[in-house]
């Protein structure tokens, strides 16, 4: 049997509960190894994994290096009992480790993080009350190999608190439609209003959101034509013949971008065709942005449609929307930029998954620290963590928060 990565650990300075809660927030993670005393212990793979990613770095040759230069600094409270773990020992083991048993554990570490969300009243949720959180997929562009797949995995990004919620890997014979209900099973919905791509705009994936007890937001497209063909007229002739129900412009970036929202509820939503397949639907959005480019004037207008189970709070709901895009800018676009994750090449076993979980640790944690330094981008802090120990080992004991 796999042995659990939970092990005492022997501290020989500060305080030494400082690590042994660092390791039980994987401690749920079984050693797919089947040595019953393994030469390196995987809670000092993972810690190891996770100090190189928070310096910006998180290849297996990244690892190993990290760890002979700091290897004096580690022993202060790893055990280390086999020396630093080459490469090819990161390797082996971030391939094997169960992704899913792993992702559960992030889970449940990034659940004591956030808090519950808040349980309002029977009657109509208050948008704005609501805990946000924004599901999309992303794909490990570098991971493609001769007679596979490019690697995947859903993630969930917690709007309010700006960190990562939670992973769900794509095997290669599945599909983000396939694995959201899977996700979904594991996330606390009550209080919660779950927003997604088009893709997800189905009627299983809603029905499960409401069993369990969330509200949803999703894109309306062409993958549902019935639906789209009876909803797209009456929003088209609505943005036509009204105001739209709220507008906002903002300047900077070096550009205007002028966002427009109009609403169909009431009676409309009522006698709707399609209602009856969308449980809990209470409206639907046209959602307009024109960008307008400063000095020649050129305007650029988009629309998307949108359904949603929440009321009709035009103003909190045209913010949900832009909002949920956060999901792009605020984890996937960190990802690629600052970790490269889109030229990653493990793409063996669980490898690539992992290595994204780990990286996603590292981006909460320095998430978590950043209102300390309210001037430093993320990337400033992993410098500064790459050039300190000491700010290093600050970051690190953020896992007592779990």
């Amino acid at each position: 049997m796999p042995a659990s990565s939970s092990r005492p650990i022997r501290a020989a300075s500060g305080d030494p509960l400082i690590f042994i809660r660092l390791l039980n927030a994987f401690a749920s993670v079984p050693d797919p190894r089947n040595r019953r005393e393994p030469r390196h212990l995987l809670g000092d793979i993972l810690v190891v994994a996770v100090c190189t990613a928070l310096c910006g770095q998180s290849a297996f040759t990244d690892m190993e290096d990290f760890a002979r230069d700091h290897e004096h600094w580690l022993r202060t409270f790893l055990e280390l009992p086999g020396g630093v773990p080459s490469h090819d020992t990161f390797n082996r083991v971030f391939q094997a480790v169960d992704t899913h048993r792993f992702e559960a554990a992030f889970r449940s570490w990034t659940a004591g993080l956030c808090g519950p969300a808040v349980e309002l009243p029977a009657g109509t949720p208050s948008v704005a009350l609501l805990r946000h959180l924004a599901i999309d997929g992303k794909v490990l562009c570098g991971t493609k190999g001769e007679g596979t797949n490019r690697a995947a995995a859903l993630n969930v990004w917690n709007v309010d608190e700006g960190l990562v919620f939670g992973q769900r890997r794509i095997p290669e014979e599945g599909s983000e439609i396939t694995q959201m209900p899977l996700l979904l099973r594991h996330l606390r919905l009550k209080g919660t209003v779950v927003s997604m791509d088009a893709a997800h705009c189905q009627t299983d994936t809603i029905d499960l959101i409401v069993e369990r007890g969330g509200e949803w937001l999703v894109s309306l497209r062409d993958n549902q034509p019935s639906t789209a063909a009876e909803i797209r007229p009456l929003l088209e002739t609505l943005a036509a013949t009204t105001a739209p129900a709220a507008e906002t412009t903002d300047k900077g970036h070096g550009r205007i971008e002028i966002r427009r929202c109009w609403i169909l509820e009431g009676e409309t939503i009522a006698s709707l065709d399609c209602r009856g397949r969308w449980k809990g639907l209470r409206c639907a959005m046209l959602c307009e942005r024109t960008v307008i480019a400063p000095g020649t004037g050129r305007e650029t207008t988009g629309r998307r449609m949108l359904m949603t189970s929440l009321p009709p709070q035009a103003a909190e709901l045209a913010t949900l929307v832009r909002r949920h895009w956060q999901v792009e800018s605020s984890l996937h676009w960190i990802l690629d930029v600052l970790w490269r994750e889109d030229a990653a090449r493990a793409r063996t076993g669980y490898a690539a998954t992992n290595l994204s979980l780990i990286r996603k640790t590292a981006i909460n944690l320095l998430k978590l620290l950043q209102p300390e330094f309210p001037k430093m981008s993320v990337a400033r802090l992993m410098k500064k963590a790459a050039r300190r120990p000491d700010f290093l080992y600050k970051l690190l004991t953020n896992l007592l928060r779990a």
